[in-house]
């Protein structure tokens, strides 16, 4: 292995010691990063069977006044880096000085990391998933490749995870432990013999793949099964909980406004449906307006007891990166933080954009004549993404513009508004899910996302989504020369782990464009 380097390169072959510069390397101000005699503070090389090489240092290493420098440094671990990876079986690297990682990056002025080969982010027609933690609490490391296997794995040793995935189903062998698994059903089977540590395979099937991740616990079955719950967040539809309807009546300002959730509860996914109904008291009728083309005489919304602002991630980008954020990421701020619409029932389930326009028009409400309104909310919150567990507020509102007399529109006072409250809440599990403006921020970060944005001027540029699915979030940039609503148009699609924050794949696709896009 060598231990010397320089920051360019030399054509010719060099007649002297081939680990340090040339003369004539050195006579334009090349120097080697460590002394002569540094093969003395290699320690030792250890391989292990998962592809990490441990490459160890002794503390005279540390004595070396110019390798702490940036320059040196980063040219010290890209020789390392470089000589060990023409190795096949190495698939990530682990430096220490006297033992320990922490104390050779520190040394660099860095933190201990694993520097690993980069990996692809799927096995065949199924896409790894990273875990949240390793078995001892840490965080996981970057993967890895197994050598010689469609492996990858996390982490080093005893605390370590191996992942695998094939396409296709299996049932749970006999003598397996069921357990649940990112909130799909899964089963635990050890692989290997007593005396424990032993290793056990936890395996679930997800998007039509089988995984199995592979864990040694000192504590046995029970530490696994322990585990299984904190491989990841859990992604699979919950089942619905029990739930009874709610029914809330108010009368205020003449007007008895009545509404009716379907369920007291919900998990993300499930669609709660809002029946309202405005009667008026009297005496005289009602004036109320509204769209021409949204006739709807209530609005619900529902909103979280105790919301947490998302963090809008970075606010520093510039030019056409700023102008495609702020057309993806939908624009939230600490007042509307959990604050989340019902959708009126003649928008459900359309898939496209949906919109009022901005005339204006006024209705009446005859004395004792009454209008329903049905609206509803598939407990999602921004974007798409798991609305965080805990209580909300439903609240139907009527708001009307005079009584008896239709309104003087030179009258700028305020409508009148009649509000009901209902009681919800919701359930699952609290993750921590990056918010859009941090996902966004991850595709606009990367190489390959960039390097597709670079040939696609802002005048190709339809519709940006960014939409959360199944633990991930989703970014399209639908793309077109025509201003011709098309079939097929060319899409740059960007996905990235909700959870981590990995991208874990950019492609350009040909897609269809959505409805009112």
């Amino acid at each position: 292995m060598p231990t010397s380097c320089s920051s360019g390169s030399h054509a010719g072959r060099r007649a002297q010691d081939p680990e340090r510069p040339s003369e004539l390397e050195l006579s334009v101000g090349f120097s080697p990063v460590v002394p002569t005699g540094s093969a003395d503070l290699l320690d030792g090389v250890k391989l292990s069977d998962d592809g990490l090489a441990t490459i160890g240092f002794t503390d005279e290493l540390l004595r070396i006044n110019n390798l702490s420098a940036s320059a040196a440094s980063a040219a010290f671990l890209g020789a390392l880096r470089e000589t060990a990876f023409q190795f096949d079986e190495v698939t990530a690297i682990e430096f220490t000085a006297s033992g320990s990682c922490e104390a050779f990056f520190e040394f660099l002025q860095s933190t201990c990391e694993h520097i690993a080969r980069p990996v692809d982010g799927v096995f065949g027609a199924c896409r790894i998933i990273p875990p949240v933690e390793l078995p001892s609490g840490a965080p996981p490391t970057v993967p890895r490749a197994y050598p010689g296997q469609p492996i990858v794995s996390w982490g080093s040793g005893e605390d370590s995870v191996r992942q695998r995935a094939d396409e296709g189903s299996t049932s749970m062998p006999d003598g397996a432990t069921a357990v649940e698994v990112r909130g799909y059903p899964g089963w635990i089977v050890p692989t290997g013999d007593e005396p424990l540590p032993q290793p056990f395979d936890i395996a679930w099937i997800e998007d039509g793949c089988t995984y199995a991740v592979t864990v040694a616990p000192r504590d046995g079955v029970s530490a696994a099964i322990e585990y299984a719950g904190r491989i990841g967040p859990s992604v699979a539809q919950p089942t619905p909980p029990p739930a009874e309807p709610v029914t809330v009546s108010v009368e205020e300002q003449g007007v008895r406004l009545t509404a009716t959730v379907d369920r007291d509860r919900t998990v993300f996914g499930q669609r709660v449906i809002a029946s309202v109904e405005i009667l008026n008291l009297g005496p005289g009728p009602v004036f109320w307006g509204h769209s021409s083309t949204c006739p709807f005489p209530a609005h619900v919304q529902v909103h979280q007891d105790d919301a947490r602002p998302l963090d809008p991630g970075r606010t520093d980008w510039t030019g056409d990166d700023a102008v495609l954020k702020s057309v993806t990421v939908d624009d939230v701020t600490p007042a509307s933080a959990g604050l989340f619409e019902f959708r009126p029932e003649s928008w459900l389930d359309f898939d496209g954009l949906m919109a009022c326009t901005s005339d204006f028009v006024t209705s009446e409400i005859a004395e004792g004549a009454a209008l329903t309104h049905v609206a509803a909310w598939d407990s999602e919150a921004q974007q798409g993404m798991p609305p965080p567990p805990g209580t909300y507020v439903v609240e139907a509102t009527f708001s009307f513009l005079s009584r008896g007399a239709p309104p003087a529109f030179d009258d700028v006072s305020e409508p009148m508004h009649v509000t009901v409250p209902l009681p919800l809440t919701v359930e699952g599990p609290d993750v921590a899910y990056l918010s859009p403006g941090q996902a966004f921020d991850a595709v606009l970060a990367d190489d390959r996302y960039r390097a597709f944005l670079a040939d696609a001027p802002r005048t190709r540029w339809r519709q940006s989504d960014l939409a959360y699915d199944d633990g991930r979030w989703i970014a399209t940039l639908y793309l077109s020369t025509s201003s011709r609503e098309s079939d097929e148009v060319e899409a740059i699609v960007a996905v990235v782990d909700a959870r981590s924050g990995e991208v874990l794949s950019v492609t350009l696709e040909e897609r269809p464009m959505p409805a009112g896009g």
